[in-house]
C-alpha cells in the first residue's frame, strides 16, 4: 500500500519518481566503480608485495596493466624473463589466471617467500575473476537496456503518435498537460490522502 502526498500534483510525483530512478541507476552504477576501484586497489598492493619478496630472475610473477583493446589498461598476470645476455632487462608475457599459484617458482632463490607468493597468487586469481564477472554483468545490463530501447523505438514511435492526435483531438496544448493531471480520481480539489492498493 502505498500513501500519496496529496499537496503533491501528479506532474510533481512524476518528477520526484524520474528523479529517484535517476539517482538509482547512478548509484548503481557507482557501486561497479568502487568495486572494481577495490579490486584494482588490492590488485596493486599484492604486485607490490610480489616485487619485494621474489628475487629479479626468470619466472618472476607479477601483475601489469597493458593496454587492450585499445582504449583500456586491463589488469593481467605476467610471467617476467631475463633477455639472454643482458642482466638488467627484462620481458613479460601473460598467462592465463586459471592454476596461477601453480606457475610459482619455489626452489633456490625463490624459496623463502614462496608460501606467501603462493598464498598471493590464489587471491589475485580469486581477485581477476570477480573482476571480470562485475565487468560481464555491467556490460550485459548496458546491452539488455540497448536493445530494449532500440529495438522498439518502432513502438514508442506509434504511441507517441498516438498521443500527440488524441492531444490534437481533445483540444489539449501538450505544452501544458502536467498543469491538469492530478493524482486524484475525484479531481484535484480534494484534500484528502490518497492511498493505492
Amino acid at each position: 500500500m502505498t500513501v500519496m502526498n496529496p499537496k503533491l500534483d501528479k506532474a510533481e510525483r512524476f518528477g520526484l519518481a524520474q528523479q529517484c530512478l535517476e539517482e538509482d541507476l547512478l548509484l548503481s552504477s557507482k557501486k561497479t566503480v568502487l568495486l572494481l576501484h577495490q579490486i584494482d586497489t588490492m590488485l596493486l598492493q599484492i604486485d607490490h608485495i610480489l616485487n619485494v619478496s621474489q628475487p629479479p630472475l626468470t619466472g618472476k610473477i607479477r601483475i601489469e596493466w597493458p593496454m587492450r583493446n585499445s582504449t583500456r589498461y586491463t589488469p593481467v598476470p605476467v610471467v617476467w624473463t631475463r633477455l639472454k645476455g643482458n642482466e638488467v632487462r627484462f620481458r613479460y608475457k601473460m598467462v592465463p589466471t586459471a592454476n596461477l599459484p601453480r606457475r610459482a617458482k619455489h626452489a633456490g632463490p625463490f624459496a623463502k617467500h614462496a608460501k606467501w607468493v603462493r598464498a598471493l597468487l590464489m587471491q589475485v586469481q580469486w581477485l581477476l575473476d570477480m573482476r571480470n564477472r562485475a565487468l560481464i554483468a555491467h556490460r550485459d545490463y548496458q546491452l539488455t537496456i540497448s536493445k530494449l530501447a532500440e529495438g522498439n523505438e518502432h513502438n514508442f514511435g506509434q504511441i507517441r503518435t498516438l498521443i500527440t492526435e488524441v492531444f490534437g483531438t481533445l483540444e489539449l496544448d501538450p505544452a501544458t498537460w502536467h498543469v491538469h493531471s492530478s493524482g486524484d480520481p475525484r479531481g484535484p480539489e480534494s484534500e484528502d490522502q490518497l492511498v493505492d492498493e
